[in-house]
């Protein structure tokens, strides 16, 4: 067994390059051989494989990353507001105004506006929302786990 790793990754047995069912085979191969035998979380080889695009889960650290940022802001803005004084008290105050109404939007228009397009309007036009790669992995994910028999797969 020999690994190519300058260049492109390449794995030969007895001369002849492996050929392998599924990218995503020869990519873990390349991660692990990379990690050289470090240990790794199932998140960091699905990050890997499949980058960091696992929608529901961007969705939700999205949301996330947008609160804490809201946070840190309201608290900046309620610290202006309290210790502050003149003009600076009133930038405090309608600083923590418009966090409000940004949580309240995010809530209450953002994510039922999303819902509702992802009805038709995204499954109509992938590429103009920027998905459509997504969906085409999804896609061949789906072909994989169709093509596993006895829930092993055929690499």
């Amino acid at each position: 067994l020999r690994v190519q790793c300058f260049g492109s990754f390449e794995v030969f047995w007895q001369g002849e390059p492996l050929k392998f069912a599924r990218r995503q085979t020869k990519e873990l191969l390349a991660y692990l051989v990379d990690r050289k035998g470090a240990a790794c979380t199932s998140e960091e080889l699905v990050s890997a494989l499949w980058g960091d695009s696992s929608g529901r889960k961007d969705a939700k650290h999205g949301i996330r990353t947008s609160l804490d940022a809201d946070a840190v802001t309201l608290v900046t803005a309620l610290a202006l507001f309290f210790f502050a004084v003149g003009t600076v008290k009133g930038f405090g105050l309608t600083l923590a105004l418009g966090i409000v109404c940004d949580v309240l939007t995010m809530f209450l228009f953002k994510a039922p506006a999303l819902r509702l397009l992802a009805i038709k309007a995204i499954p109509s036009h992938p590429g103009f929302w920027g998905v459509k790669q997504d969906i085409e992995e999804a896609e061949a994910a789906k072909g994989d786990a169709d093509a596993k028999e006895g829930g092993v797969a055929n690499a």
